[in-house]
């Protein structure tokens, strides 16, 4: 019988007519055969399929220098299968791509939470579509954007009010600034972490959420498909579905 060959960086450590040592550089999640205990059945591996046989993943054995040895043996026939994965060129494509989209997405998800302050200014939608795609914190997001926002609004007003008062405070302006900022600033914040904590539902910032929407339509990529105008613009800043506020406009 002509031994089956091993696919890349893949290779065989040792091979027999019983059994085959399969080494590779990243593991393939195949799970190895589960003894039967007092409280469990006994369970067969993973059934690969490689080159014209099928074989059954007997163990699989992380080793210190980061590598996966399996080990596979014939399919016994009596064993029905559970869990089939084919071992050939187009499915080591497939995983190497699926490693890869893992990889990128974990880069990514550590800069949403390096950039929290700035991505939580973000649409909601935005930081949904974030969360959903690749595990971004969106109420993080939102709850580290406007928090910062809030206490700079508050110590704007507690400035004003003291100076309105006679008093005098040597703060800079971006600490707290002018009455018309720092209400603005304290009033929206304080919607949004509401939004967040309260609601469970992400926010952005009205000006970064125009914003995103002008850029979007100059490229030429609505961000919000539906005809709902303003209404969309509204929801894109909330997460909130477009669907769902023309459904209650139309009951009023």
């Amino acid at each position: 019988m002509i031994p089956p060959r091993a696919l890349g960086d893949d290779r065989i450590e040792d091979e027999s007519e019983s059994e085959i040592l399969l080494v590779c550089p990243i593991s393939k999640g195949w799970g190895g055969r589960t003894a039967r205990t007092a409280v469990r059945a006994a369970h067969p591996g993973t059934a690969v399929g490689w080159e014209d046989r099928i074989y059954e993943v007997l163990a699989a054995e992380p080793r210190s220098d980061g590598t996966m040895r399996y080990r596979l043996a014939p399919w016994e026939e009596s064993q029905a299968i559970r869990s089939f994965e084919r071992y050939d060129a187009e499915a080591e494509r497939v995983r190497s791509a699926a490693r890869q989209d893992l990889a990128a997405g974990i880069r990514k998800r550590r800069w949403s939470i390096v950039l929290a302050p700035f991505a939580g200014l973000l649409p909601g939608s935005v930081q949904k579509g974030m969360e959903r795609d690749f595990g971004a914190p969106a109420l993080a997001m939102t709850i580290s954007s406007a928090l910062p926002l809030f206490v700079v609004g508050f110590l704007g007003l507690f400035r004003n009010l003291l100076e309105v008062a006679g008093g005098q405070l040597g703060w800079p302006t971006w600490v707290a600034p002018p009455a018309s900022i720092a209400m603005y600033l304290f009033v929206e914040s304080a919607l949004r972490l509401a939004s967040a904590i309260a609601g469970g539902e992400p926010m952005g910032s009205l000006p970064f959420v125009l914003a995103y929407t002008a850029w979007k339509e100059a490229r030429g990529e609505s961000p919000e498909k539906s005809p709902g105008g303003a209404a969309s613009s509204a929801a894109a800043a909330t997460g909130a579905s477009p669907d769902a506020k023309s459904s209650e406009t139309s009951r009023h």
